[in-house]
């Protein structure tokens, strides 16, 4: 991983441990699949899901029925190892930021690696606070999160952001 994105990515972790809190449920290899075929796709944690639907699962973007991929609940998890249709990259690859095409999506442009374009605009298109705070839970999701040992547990609170 470059350095310049390592830093926000490594921020976007420690924000999701830390809102993780103590409580992880370490999933087994045989219980928790890629998303191609191999196994129960994993889950997305409810905090990354509010994050979605926040920031992504909005009308007109990323809904069932739509012409992106829905991350709305039920469907999200299907992202996890689905493939993306604007690049050879898999949709989510959990633990890989940079092989990971809805990471490289949602990095600001100043932080993609070197050599890496993204098709069409940085997501999520209309960016708030809040929404910089989805952006580093899925960010830090993605980074930290296996497919044998994924974060299942709701955070108990949500940590203070430096303003």
């Amino acid at each position: 991983m470059t350095k310049r994105i390592s830093r926000r990515v490594a921020a976007s972790a420690l924000f999701t441990t830390m809102a993780a809190g103590c409580g992880v449920e370490r999933i087994g290899p045989d219980d928790v699949g890629t998303g191609t075929g191999d196994g129960p796709v994993a889950e997305v944690p409810v905090w990354v899901q509010t994050a979605f639907d926040r920031s992504c699962a909005t009308p007109g973007c990323h809904v069932p029925g739509g012409s992106a991929v829905s991350l709305a609940p039920g469907d999200s998890a299907a992202a996890i190892g689905g493939s993306a249709t604007q690049s050879d990259l898999p949709l989510i690859e959990l633990g890989n930021v940079e092989g990971s095409y809805l990471a490289l999506k949602m990095l600001p442009e100043e932080l993609l690696p070197a050599g890496v374009s993204r098709a069409g605009s940085q997501m999520p298109i209309a960016t708030s606070s809040e929404g910089d705070e989805d952006v580093d839970i899925i960010l830090g999701w993605i980074a930290s999160a296996t497919a044998d040992a994924s974060f299942h547990q709701p955070p108990n609170r949500s940590p203070a952001r430096p303003q």
